[in-house]
């Protein structure tokens, strides 16, 4: 917007950019890991087992 500083413009645009990418992930993964599988006892066979159903 004409007089917008940067960090304005960031504001008002990153919400847009992240729905954005969230929905491009979406359309290119073929299996969603939620950030909540971060516990310190997530190893790599719970991943693989995500990963296989």
């Amino acid at each position: 917007m004409p007089g917008e500083d940067k960090i304005e413009t960031l504001k008002r645009c990153y919400p847009d950019l992240l729905k954005y990418r969230l929905n491009l992930y979406d359309k290119l993964a073929d299996v969603r890991v939620d950030y909540s599988r971060k516990e310190k006892d997530f190893a790599v066979e719970d991943l693989l087992k995500i990963i296989a159903q």
